[in-house]
């Protein structure tokens, strides 16, 4: 070889069917009940590292707004400074809770399929 010629590089299979069991445990995970996220809003800072983390699982980039977790300050609340709201479509994975430093989020019991 001159330097100025390539090799030809070996083929990589990309298609997804390729790992039936990575999708075979996506699907469970989309039919497993969703754990619900308990929320003690007075132990929030406010710093936002759960909803940075959600919305790094979801859209792979860190986007707050689009996360199922949202922290909102509150105006004129003796009481609270924050308010965290989890969103309905939020799937339950606990990332958030994992992520939280001040102890503010728990995950709570799947609920019984019937």
């Amino acid at each position: 070889m001159t330097g100025l010629e390539t090799q030809d590089a070996p083929e990589m299979d990309l298609d997804p069917a390729a790992a039936p069991e990575a999708s075979a445990k996506k699907a469970r995970r989309r039919q497993r009940p969703a754990r619900p996220i308990l929320v003690d809003a007075a132990k929030c800072a406010g710093c936002r590292a759960c909803q940075l983390r959600c919305s790094l699982r979801f859209e792979g980039a860190f986007v707050p707004a689009l996360a199922k977790i949202q922290v909102r300050r509150l105006v004129g609340d003796e009481a609270r400074e924050f308010d965290v709201l989890v969103a309905e479509d939020c799937d339950g994975c606990g990332l958030c809770v994992r992520y939280c430093l001040y102890g503010a989020l728990a995950l709570g019991q799947r609920e019984a399929r019937g």
